[in-house]
């Protein structure tokens, strides 16, 4: 099934939210239109834990917020709060 994705459905799939497997279905097939990157910005995080998943890249990082897609992407921490 092709969709258009929106920018809850992007969140739902980086973040492994409930509703993420559905998006993992259609990705491949269903686009998403540039506004709703653009309503990202503020969630920059989000442009790179996708890039990170895709590149399979090791993330280096010490922002706490990406503890959540250690099942999605390689995280390597700089340091972590104890």
């Amino acid at each position: 099934m092709r969709c258009l994705l929106d920018t809850s459905a992007l969140i739902a799939y980086l973040g492994n939210e409930e509703g993420a497997e559905t998006v993992a279905r259609v990705r491949n097939v269903s686009s998403l239109p540039f506004i709703a990157l653009s309503e990202l910005y503020y969630v920059a995080d989000s442009y790179i834990a996708a890039f990170a998943q895709d590149t399979k890249i090791p993330l280096l990082t010490k922002d706490e917020d990406f503890s959540v897609l250690k099942d999605e992407i390689e995280v390597v921490w700089i340091h972590r709060k104890k």
